[in-house]
């Protein structure tokens, strides 16, 4: 039996809303882009288009549709939608602003209908091993969000990145890649360098967990 191939996906959070602006927790609520997050879109568009690309997966909500289909339009790529790749569901907390890291985490706990970190993680690392077996060896952008983005990183890295330790842009690049025996290197973490107003990350742009 041959190898796998080495595959890449680019993974892209989705650009701004005005509830990312408000710093209202989103989740599953179906809020669009705003027209700064449609310039993250088309930035995010120009710098991948340098690059050769075979298929682009989106999450079901607008947000993340419409950043795919103004990047597809710069690539000749149609988004495919999968639901998988939906972000987490943050039940009551939905609509609500975000508050400190501790305090945020203390009404996660005690919200009904949050998504759990594991359960999350999991959902994040199957999506993702899904599109590899069904693309070996070719490159990839998946656009999501940024607590989806986030668990993959976690597990990824070993709890080196991710969740409740790096913070993405909207409109960022974070760069996986899969080697023949199935193992998952993180290759860039945040790349804001496109954007116009990157939002704060906490890694500098394009600089992998050590």
């Amino acid at each position: 039996m041959q190898p796998e191939e080495q595959m890449f996906i680019a993974c892209v959070r989705h650009g701004r809303t005005d509830w990312n602006v408000q710093r209202r927790i989103q989740g599953r609520t179906d809020v669009p882009l705003n027209d700064a997050g449609r310039l993250d879109a088309q930035l995010t568009a120009l710098r991948l288009a340098a690059e050769s690309w075979h298929a682009i997966y989106t999450s079901p909500l607008r947000r993340a549709a419409e950043t795919a289909r103004i990047i597809g339009l710069h690539l000749g790529l149609v988004p495919v939608s999968r639901p998988c790749l939906i972000e987490r569901s943050y039940g009551t907390l939905e609509g609500t602003r975000a508050r400190g890291r501790r305090r945020e985490m203390r009404r996660r706990v005690q919200a009904r209908g949050v998504e759990s970190d594991g359960k999350l993680r999991r959902r994040a690392i199957a999506c993702i091993e899904g599109l590899a077996g069904e693309h070996p060896g070719r490159r990839l952008i998946v656009v999501s969000h940024g607590a989806f983005i986030n668990a993959l990183l976690h597990v990824i890295s070993g709890g080196k990145a991710g969740t409740g330790i790096t913070r993405l842009a909207n409109g960022s690049i974070c760069r996986i890649a899969r080697d023949g025996q199935g193992r998952w290197t993180i290759l860039s973490l945040n790349e804001t360098d496109h954007l116009v107003d990157p939002q704060g990350p906490s890694f500098r742009s394009g600089r992998p967990p050590v």
